[in-house]
């Protein structure tokens, strides 16, 4: 991007996210980051309970 700014995390993101696309890896990252983020949202609720929220 012309003019962009970017930190050293946020460039170090980038260059894995592009590594990571180029090697044709994405599906297997994105699900990796789904269940990651699904674990650290949803960690002690079990799967086989349902709960009802109202509303």
């Amino acid at each position: 991007m012309t003019g962009a700014r970017w930190s050293l995390p946020g460039v170090h993101a980038m260059l894995l996210l592009r590594a990571t696309c180029l090697y044709n890896e994405f599906s297997t990252f994105w699900k990796h980051q789904v269940a990651a983020e699904q674990q650290r949202l949803y960690q002690g609720i079990s799967k086989d309970k349902h709960y009802v929220l109202a509303v």
